[in-house]
């Protein structure tokens, strides 16, 4: 036996239109980022990379972040950080910072291939949210870095990198 039920609306017992249940996905956001671009060594955090913008459907929920936008660096004995910054405060705070190194004994390498990150972002519905990447070597010894390197890519087009964006009821 199948059953269908049909409704015009649902309304909350407070008088709220809809309803959203606690830790459901209610909006996705899926930005690309294709553009190759190299930087010179700095010990200060530089922007880098703009991830992409999510406009929130709810007040009050949390953003996921999930990228594989991925940092290169240009010189061995290095100790990089690559930082996730947001809009909300004009890019002032770091979110979330991962660390990364390479060095040249050993074959000692850790890569940094993106992130994922819950924020409590704690907005009005209707706010736009950019996230971006910052990157600072912490060392003097470093070089520069790429985001993304190109080169040896023959064919650039369709060559891009996501970042996900999924809005959490709260």
């Amino acid at each position: 036996m199948s059953s269908v039920m049909k409704v015009d609306s649902i309304t909350k017992s407070d008088g709220t239109a809809g309803v959203h249940i606690e830790g459901h996905v209610i909006n996705v956001t899926t930005a690309s980022y294709n553009t190759g671009a190299s930087y010179s060594a700095n010990t200060s955090y530089v922007n880098t990379a703009t991830l992409g913008t999510v406009t929130t459907k709810l007040a009050n929920s949390k953003i996921m972040i999930v990228t594989d936008v991925p940092i290169q660096t240009q010189k061995q004995n290095t100790i990089w950080s690559v930082a996730l910054r947001s809009s909300i405060d004009s890019y002032a705070s770091n979110l979330v910072i991962k660390h990364f190194v390479r060095y040249s004994t050993n074959d000692h390498t850790t890569g940094f291939t993106g992130m994922t990150y819950l924020h409590d972002a704690n907005q009005s519905a209707g706010t736009s949210i950019t996230y971006r990447y910052y990157v600072k070597a912490n060392n003097s010894s470093g070089g520069g870095w790429y985001c993304i390197d190109q080169w040896g890519v023959s064919n650039a087009s369709g060559y891009a990198f996501t970042t996900n964006m999924l809005e959490i009821a709260q």
